[in-house]
């Protein structure tokens, strides 16, 4: 399924309920085909993502080379007995957002 475009979730309740309680993520960009990640605290106000870092360095750098980023939020909900194969999975609830980042100045 490479190059097909995902269809976004525009239930913001549903987003929202995810993102109750969590205040960090994974910001992912992307220069000349080389992925970056980087763990961030968050804020989310009025629909959109606030992080805070440091006004120079790598982020900054790649922001402003391609401001196309994606954000990931996992939310572990608690741990589970592992089932009848051993097999042990937590339930989680995740969230990925697809957006644009720009670097705001006070």
């Amino acid at each position: 399924m490479a190059n097909q475009p995902i269809e976004p979730v525009h239930n913001n309740a549903a987003c929202e309920a995810v993102l109750a309680g969590t205040r960090e993520g994974t910001l992912v960009m992307c220069r000349d085909n080389m992925p970056y990640a980087v763990p961030l605290n968050h804020a989310f106000v009025g629909g959109r993502f606030y992080f805070h870092c440091g006004l120079r360095g790598r982020k900054i750098d790649l922001i402003n080379a391609n401001p196309n980023v994606v954000y990931v939020v996992n939310k572990f909900l608690g741990t589970e007995a592992p089932d009848e194969k051993g097999r042990c999975h937590g339930p989680w609830q995740s969230l990925i957002a697809y957006g644009t980042a720009r670097v705001l100045s006070d």
